[in-house]
């Protein structure tokens, strides 16, 4: 053995000790073009997904508006039960809104009722309810909760 190692404790012999050689540190960045064009793609798909949501969040602005009007008519109805002939202004303005006015406008009876029944395809509790809200802005009607719950669905699931 070297001399000049002789003599000296454990603690300074590490002390002499040259650091670990550290490989360079690895990328994180996709190594190969592949990877990045994968990447493009999720990022413009997510993008593209953003986007739609956007546009569908503000076509359906009528939607909420006529949500928030029906739950005013909601609060309004133990202290005023006339206050129910104004679910038929809310469905006729929300149909205008979805619709061509001239197609909406001149509807009211049993044509309206249809009309109601045509956009909400499907859905049972719009259709019992279709003749109560055909007439519920100038006639009384006999369950103002059903008539309540047909106008909000009808305002949710109709197709525009």
């Amino acid at each position: 053995m070297n001399g000049r190692f002789e003599g000296l404790s454990l603690p300074q012999l590490a002390q002499l000790l040259s650091g670990l050689a550290e490989p360079p540190a690895v990328s994180m960045l996709p190594a190969t073009v592949g990877w990045r064009i994968v990447a493009l793609w999720a990022l413009a798909i997510a993008f593209l997904a953003a986007v739609h949501g956007v546009l569908r969040w503000r076509r359906n602005r009528y939607r909420r508006e006529a949500e928030a009007a029906l739950d005013r008519i909601a609060r309004r109805l133990p202290s005023d039960p006339d206050a129910i002939a104004a679910v038929g202004v809310v469905l006729k303005r929300t149909a205008m809104t979805a619709y061509a006015r001239d197609e909406v406008a001149s509807l009211h009876g049993s044509a309206w009722a249809d009309f109601l029944c045509r956009r909400a395809p499907g859905d049972p509790v719009v259709a019992a309810s279709a003749a109560q809200l055909a007439v519920v802005s100038y006639q009384p009607v006999e369950d103002s909760a059903a008539v309540m719950e047909a106008a909000r669905r009808w305002v949710r699931h109709h197709h525009a």
